[in-house]
């Protein structure tokens, strides 16, 4: 068990779904972390990592950085949300704060 699953409690990445008569995988999604000039931190996921970071680029001033990505999906994003809903901003920004830092340095150290 990789130490992202021992923090979320379970696989995230791919996920295959079954119905009756009926089983597919989905497509590989990320969770995204990119920091904007002023410093603000966006938690994103996607499955076009490129392509979100382009349109990201377009509609922030100064552009963005991408900080760090991680296997994930929109469950995985929301348990990132949900550690740290005093520093968020607006939506999916946050303050990039002390607590938030650590949190992706380390997940960067695995």
């Amino acid at each position: 068990m990789t130490a992202q699953e021992k923090f979320f409690g379970h696989r995230s990445g791919r996920t295959i779904l079954e119905r009756p008569g009926l089983k597919y995988r989905c497509a590989q999604r990320y969770i995204y972390f990119a920091r904007a000039r002023d410093g603000w931190i966006k938690i994103g996921t996607t499955n076009d990592l490129r392509r979100r970071l382009a349109e990201l680029r377009n509609y922030t001033p100064g552009g963005v950085q991408l900080l760090l990505t991680l296997d994930g999906n929109y469950h995985t994003e929301a348990a990132i949300h949900s550690r740290f809903p005093q520093y968020r901003k607006n939506g999916e920004w946050f303050e990039p704060s002390k607590p938030l830092l650590e949190f992706i340095e380390t997940c960067a150290d695995v």
